[in-house]
């Protein structure tokens, strides 16, 4: 017993001290937390406090700093100095906040403070805090209990309301247990802003009251703080107690509505109904859908912070639903399921329309972390003319920081509208992938997208605030099959978007066909083509397809096209093609039946086919062809038919092809063994037929062809006179076997005329001679005869002949050798004349190479080639040049040129020496010359230099890349100016000038000038002469603008002007000329027909045509002779027919490009008129055209005074008129009227018809008979009284009239011999003692006469004549008799 008693008061013993320890400690704890307390409201805990908040460093970047705390800080304290900043600095300032509060409260939940005030503060701003994402309660999870606040007189800055201002705050809180209670009060004493609330709502004691009312002006600081740009008023007011209470929303701006809501609250179940103007939501998406109306209604249930909210919303775009929880203090959602429908999906994007557009969502758990199940779908939905069906996208998710993470599964079954392409390629459409929204940003990166025949990747943008979106899809469809056309592996990279007319669409195709069904253009593109493409979709809902690029084996093409129809398409563009060069292509319909227009430049250049259009129209069995175009035999047309049938053999019909006047008909048959079938031939000179048979490895055409007088309408024109071609030509794979025989004569062509041509081959298994032999003229003749020995891999070619005297022949044999797919030339040596050109290269299999030197090698060979060239000379020098496929051409040429010239078929140009280098690279060209006088002077010097090639076509790039050349010259201008080929003018004098040239050879931009001052103008066409010119021009461009020139004509004219001369012109047309000048009594005309004296402005002009010289002149003085009545030849017209002609005749060279005049004169005088025995002066205004060397000239003249003479005797003219009525050459229309005054007789001639063919009739009072008549007007005798010799004369005159002024007539050709003006035999004179006598007389001037009178016995006798008027002279006699006599003659008309 005592043992437990100890051993139970030991135990007693050992808790008592752990007892009285843990007490201890805690009376020790209680008085350390009574001193901390206690220290904490010391000035060292103050300052303690101050630094533990200023240390504060929230993610918001808001910062508080105090100055100090002055009080108690368990009951009424001071806190001075308190500023508040965010990043950007600070914001708020107060110098005192005095707080009565009870901070043990807080120990129950609550913040009790029984009165806080704010003196002397200031706002600057509104604060810019950072936004953290981290969801912040909707309510504080604490009771509130705030006896009263205010802060008076607190100062606003400017950036707030734009100018400073003083804002009074006051109020109160108290929510506790379940009550709110909340009275605030705040008024602006400059912006006028206003809000006021007033709430009390106590369940306990069954009380609810509220009232509200706030007022935002534009610019205020309510206004600011909302984000609003106009003016607010909102206003909430109700009667009624807890268990039912009434109320209304009302929102005012300028007088319009923008909210009215009628409230309603049954026992905490508060219930509205009412509307939003659209212009209340948030700008962007939210506005659009609800805009212009949107009707809101639902309940509202409040309990222990959690809100119970059941919505209805309608808008004319949308209709919406949201049943579920809010937790206002957890800032959480709690099972909200949303479900919406668009009513009009076009406030959604443009031009979208769908069917039951659907969205459904369930949302949970806080705001910042929510998660959610969302499912969208729409049997029907269309972009614009693009129609998707099934549509249907589903995920789930939840929110993370900074942005919605949004899984994406989308569906939809067929994408109508675009086309069957397109629905076929994007039907069935699927894609998996994870959205990202960030602010107004939806987007998603590398989604997983598939069709029925695609796969792929997609990007996806879009704005929800505007609706607008990016997408792009990078797919691949692999094996895609076009029916019709073929199978194609498909990439394409699209973006897609809104666009005006719904869905817009760009992105890039490229297509890889693995089969190829439409034969025929598998054949003209030699395999299978791959395409790339732009792709777009157009307005009208329908594909672009741009930037379009086909490259296959044998063809290249660049073009656009364009989808028509659900099923039809058209394409256009140009490319080239291996065997046929550059095309035009246009492609119109469905792709495996389409319209097909081909226009081909140059297809078969052996054949000269250019220009050639082929059209093919889809027909039941197969295409229907129409085709037109050149050829070397001149233009042809062709129709038929290409027949296709499955099982059948492709048959070629033509039905028709026609070149100039033969034609050809046939049906050719492509079997797989070769070409079946017979083409004949027949019109225009020629007949025959050509037989196409086929056979095991072999292909036989046969060719029996006949031609007699054919002529085909090329250009130029072919003319065969004879011609026979039989040939049977095998062609077996890896040789052939020909016999050939061609023998024709009498053929020419342009300025090609050749005599006779023989040939004959015959090959066995490509093994045989040939032999070839051709005789003609070419500017002049030449004959030559070659042989070639021939086997598969080498030609083995000899051959002499001759041209323009000289011997031309192959001094070594020409030995052409197949290496690979190429052929070489063996080095060997062409003579001509004294000069040769040894050569050699390669050709053919990708790389071509040429070698040339030559020595004196004359220059007139080249008219073989180019017969309007008339180039004279000798060349000597190198060329090296080398290519490897289509490449530039690289290499250089060493030129040495003497005596070079270019003859016409008027003029020949001054010698001159010419050294020429040229160098091509990879990337550029470039040229270096220097001519020289025959004497050794340097006259001119060139450089240029072509930069940027090797890009595209080389021939094209040298034309069009960069340039850059200098020339200068020196010298005579007739050296450059007749290598021109312009002969209508010649240039000849000194010339200066200097050139720097830019731009490029097609378009040369060229700077620099030219000079003279005695160069001379001579026209051999116009007989026109211009000494003494005198100009200085400039080079602006591609022109040479002489801005003065002046010069000299014979007699004392002038000529002064300005024009420009044009060196970028077409080929051919040698130099634009535009001139204009003024003449001023310039010789401009003199023909031995015609010449001109004239005054005025003339135009110059040159066309590809040729010229025109035009103006309105006046003929100061001038010329026009036509043939004498009496000078025709007597001689009879014996029709011919020549036989024996030699079949190479040259024909008579004309000039193809004319120059014209087109020229009005007026001549008021002084226009001398002579030839048919006129010599007269007249008036006339005249309109003269056509070419300068046959013009014409339409008119009239009328004669002011002249003589007739006929017959040896001389007549005043009394009457005169000329019409010149156009006709080439010029032969006028006469009207002349002479008379003769005799005495007791009246005689009148009339001289009518035309020039030409003049009628020349006599009448007299009294009336005689001719012969009667004529002996008394040229001997003043009757016949009977005649002699001899004036018996002969008078027969002569009788005989021209007789021949209407044709016939012998001895006496009148000796006149005009001799240069007389009237010679005639007279009789003797026994009065006078003279014999017969011959009388020659002469005009000495127009008013002067003289005659010499003589018989050769002694007799002579001078007689002058000097003529006062018309009408009025005076006449002298002197005799070797001694005689003398004076008279005065008066001729009247009574």
């Amino acid at each position: 017993m005592a043992e437990h008693l100890e051993s139970t008061a030991a135990r007693s013993r050992r808790w008592r001290w752990p007892l009285r320890s843990l007490l201890g400690l805690a009376v020790l704890a209680g008085l350390a937390l009574a001193g901390a307390a206690l220290w904490l409201d010391s000035d060292a805990g103050h300052r303690f406090i101050i630094g533990q908040v200023e240390a504060l460093a929230p993610e918001t970047g808001l910062r508080i700093r105090v100055g100090e705390i002055d009080g108690s800080i368990y009951s009424e304290a001071e806190v001075m100095g308190l500023t508040l900043s965010d990043p950007k600095g600070p914001f708020f300032r107060a110098e005192t906040v005095a707080v009565d509060w009870n901070p043990l409260a807080w120990i129950f939940n609550e913040l009790n403070i029984s009165e806080a005030v704010i003196k002397n503060a200031r706002l600057d701003r509104l604060p810019d805090l950072i936004d953290t994402g981290k969801d912040q309660p909707l309510l504080p999870g604490f009771d509130i209990y705030i006896g009263a606040f205010r802060a008076d007189n607190m100062a606003l800055g400017k950036a707030i309301t734009g100018s400073e201002q003083l804002a009074n705050l006051s109020g109160s809180a108290d929510i506790r247990a379940g009550r709110a209670m909340v009275h605030l009060d705040a008024t602006t004493t400059g912006s006028g802003d206003k809000l006021f609330l007033a709430l009390n709502a106590e369940p306990e004691r069954k009380k609810l009251d509220i009232d509200a009312e706030v007022i935002a002006p534009a610019g205020g600081v309510l206004a600011g703080a909302l984000g609003l740009e106009r003016d607010l008023a909102v206003t909430v007011k109700g009667d009624g107690s807890w268990q039912k209470w009434n109320g209304e929303l009302n929102a005012l701006s300028k007088g319009e509505s923008l909210a009215q809501i009628t409230l309603e609250a049954t026992d905490g179940l508060f219930a509205y109904d009412g509307n939003l103007t659209g212009s209340v939501m948030p700008a962007g998406l939210a506005q659009k859908l609800a805009s212009p109306r949107l009707l809101i209604k639902g309940t509202a249930r409040f309990e222990n912070r959690l809100a119970s909210l059941d919505l209805e919303a309608r808008s004319k775009a949308l209709v919406l639903t949201a049943q579920g929880g809010v937790d206002l203090g957890r800032a959480s959602l709690d099972a909200m399921r949303i479900e919406s429908r668009l009513i009009d999906p076009s406030a959604l994007a443009r031009n979208l329309k769908a069917q039951d557009f659907e969205l459904k969502a369930l949302l949970n758990g806080k705001f910042s972390e929510l998660r959610y199940q969302y499912l969208l779908t729409a049997p029907q939905l269309a972009i614009g003319k693009t129609l998707l069906t099934g549509v249907r996208g589903e995920g789930e998710g939840r929110r993370e920081a900074g942005g919605w993470n949004i899984p994406l599964e989308l569906s939809v079954g067929t994408v109508i509208g675009n086309g069957e392409l397109l629905k076929r390629l994007l039907s069935g459409f699927t894609a998996t992938g994870l959205l990202r929204l960030e602010k107004d940003l939806l987007f998603a990166k590398r989604a997983r997208v598939s069709t029925g025949t695609a796969k792929g990747t997609l990007d996806f943008e879009m704005r929800p605030s505007t609706g607008d979106f990016a997408i792009n899809i990078a797919a691949t469809a692999p094996s895609f099959a076009m029916p019709g056309v073929g199978i194609a592996d498909i990439i394409a990279d699209i973006d897609l978007g809104p666009g005006t007319g719904g869905l817009a669409l760009d992105g890039q195709i490229d297509a890889r066909l693995r089969r190829f069904d439409i034969a025929f253009l598998r054949e003209l593109a030699g395999g299978l083509p791959r395409l790339q493409t732009g792709l777009s979709l157009g307005p009208d809902g329908r594909l672009r397809f741009t930037s379009l690029n086909v490259k296959a084996p044998d063809l290249m093409f660049r073009g656009s096209g364009k989808q028509t129809g659900a099923a039809t398409f058209t394409f256009q563009g140009s490319g080239s093609q291996n065997s046929y060069g550059p095309f035009d292509l246009k492609l119109d319909g469905p792709l495996e039946r389409p319209q097909i227009a081909l226009l081909l430049d140059s297809p078969l250049p052996a054949a000269g086919l250019s220009a050639v259009r082929l059209d093919l129209d889809p027909v039941k069995a197969g295409f229907s062809y129409t085709a037109v175009g050149g050829s070397t035999l001149g233009p042809f047309s062709s129709e038929g038919a290409i027949v296709t049938a499955p099982g059948q053999d492709t048959a070629v019909r033509v039905d028709r092809l026609l070149v100039s006047d033969t034609l050809a008909t046939g049906t050719i048959l492509t079997t797989a063994r070769g070409l079946s079938g017979t083409l004949a031939v027949s019109g225009g000179g020629v007949n025959g037929d050509v037989l196409f048979r086929p056979g095991d490895g072999r292909q036989l055409i046969r060719a029996n062809l006949k031609a007699e007088n054919a002529r085909f309408d090329g250009n130029p024109p072919l003319f065969i006179r004879t011609a026979q071609l039989d040939a049977d030509i095998v062609l077996i794979e890896g040789r052939s076997n020909i016999d050939a025989t061609l023998r024709a004569q009498g053929i020419s062509r342009g300025e090609l005329v050749v005599g006779r041509i023989a040939g004959n081959a015959k090959l066995t298994n490509g093994r045989g001679t040939a032999t070839f032999a051709v005789a003609g003229t070419r500017g002049s003749t030449f004959e030559f005869q070659a042989k070639a020995d021939i086997s598969p891999d080498l030609y083995r070619i000899t051959g002499a002949g001759e041209f323009e005297g000289r011997s031309l022949r192959l001094a070594r044999p020409l030995e052409l050798r197949r290496v690979g797919n190429g052929w070489t030339a063996s080095p060997t040596t062409i003579s001509y004349g004294s000069g040769n050109v040894r050569l050699s290269g390669r050709w053919g299999g990708g790389d071509s190479r040429l070698d040339l030197a030559m020595a004196k090698m004359p220059l007139s060979l080249l008219d073989i080639a180019y017969g309007d060239l008339g180039l004279g000379g000798t060349a000597s020098g190198t060329v090296k040049l080398s290519q490897t496929g289509a490449q530039v051409p690289v290499g250089d040429a060493r030129l040495t040129v003497k005596g070079l010239t270019r003859s016409g078929l008027i003029l020949t140009s001054t010698p001159v020496d010419l050294g020429l280098n040229i160098a091509i690279s990879q990337r550029n060209a470039a040229a270096r010359g220097i001519i020289r006088s025959p004497g050794g002077q340097t006259i001119g010097r060139f450089q240029g230099r072509v930069t940027g090639l090797g890009t595209g076509r080389w021939q094209d790039e040298l034309l069009r890349r960069p340039l850059f050349a200098q020339a200068r010259f020196n010298g005579g201008a007739e050296s450059l100016w007749r290598l021109t080929g312009v002969e209508t003018f010649d240039l000849t004098g000194p010339v200066a000038a200097s050139a720097d040239v830019s731009g490029s050879l097609a378009s040369p931009q060229i700077k620099g000038q030219v000079r003279t001052s005695s160069a001379r103008l001579e026209s051999p066409l116009t007989g026109t002469v211009v000494s003494n010119i005198k100009a200085a021009g400039q080079f602006d461009g591609s022109r040479l603008v002489l801005s003065n020139l002046t010069g000299t004509t014979a007699n004392g004219g002038t000529v002064s002007g300005s024009g420009s001369f044009n060196f970028a012109v077409a080929p051919g047309e040698g130099i634009g000329i535009s001139v204009d000048v003024d003449a001023r009594q310039a010789a401009l005309i003199a023909r031995d027909d015609f010449a001109a004296t004239v005054t005025g402005p003339i135009k110059i002009r040159s066309s590809p045509g040729g010229g025109l010289i035009s103006g309105d002149v006046v003929l100061n003085r001038s010329f026009f002779r036509f043939g004498q009545a009496s000078a025709r030849a007597s001689l009879p017209e014996i029709k011919t027919r020549e036989i024996n002609r030699r079949a190479d005749e040259r024909p008579v060279r004309v000039r193809d490009r004319p120059w014209r005049f087109d020229l009005t004169a007026n001549a008021p005088n002084r226009l001398r008129v002579e030839g048919m025995g006129l010599d007269s002066e007249w008036s006339a205004n005249l309109k003269i055209s056509g070419p300068v060397d046959n013009f014409a000239m339409v008119g009239t003249a009328n004669m002011l005074q002249g003589n007739y003479t006929f017959a040896g005797r001389r007549f005043r003219l009394e009457r005169g008129r000329i019409r010149f009525v156009g006709n080439q050459p010029v032969n006028p229309i006469l009207d002349i009227e002479a008379e003769a005054n005799l005495t007791g007789l009246n005689a009148t001639i009339n001289v009518t018809g035309t020039g030409n063919e003049p009628e020349i009739a006599f009448a007299s009072i009294p009336a005689l008979p001719q012969d009667e008549l004529l002996s008394r007007i040229l001997f003043g005798a009757s016949i009977a009284n005649l002699s001899a010799p004036e018996a002969v004369q008078l027969a002569a005159a009788v005989a021209s009239l007789n021949s209407s002024g044709g016939g012998l007539d001895p006496i009148n050709q000796l006149r005009k011999a001799v240069g007389l003006d009237r010679l005639r035999i007279l009789p003797s004179d026994t009065d006078a003692g003279s014999g017969t006598s011959i009388a020659a007389g002469k005009y000495i001037t127009r008013r002067i006469y003289v005659e010499l009178i003589t018989d050769g016995k002694g007799y002579s006798a001078t007689q002058l004549e000097f003529q006062i008027t018309r009408w009025l002279s005076i006449l002298s006699t002197i005799s070797t008799l001694g005689r003398q006599s004076a008279n005065v003659r008066v001729s009247k008309d009574y």
